[in-house]
């Protein structure tokens, strides 16, 4: 065939088939708790004092390790937290 240079098509395929694949992964992947929901979070060990009802501000964007991230707030604070899905439950 004139002008094709092998291999081109095939890296293009799997380029174009990579990008297909991270914009579905991403389309998939949904935050469990909308903004404006209170959650009680649980930071963990290291975190006993923060525990409690915290209101969603924010949904952070899905990163490249497909953890959701949360920005939250508690009317006794006065600053927001960032908190990963694993450690918020819905209300009781």
């Amino acid at each position: 065939m004139p002008g094709h240079v092998p291999g081109i098509f095939c890296n293009s395929f799997w380029v174009v088939a990579f990008q297909t694949h991270a914009i579905r992964r991403r389309t998939i992947m949904t935050h469990k708790y909308f903004v404006g929901q209170h959650v009680h979070f649980s930071p963990g060990f290291s975190g006993a004092s923060a525990r409690g009802t915290y209101k969603v501000v924010s949904h952070l964007p899905v990163e490249h390790d497909d953890r959701r991230r949360y920005r939250i707030k508690s009317l006794a604070e006065t600053f927001d937290r960032t908190a990963d899905e694993g450690q918020l439950t819905g209300p009781e």
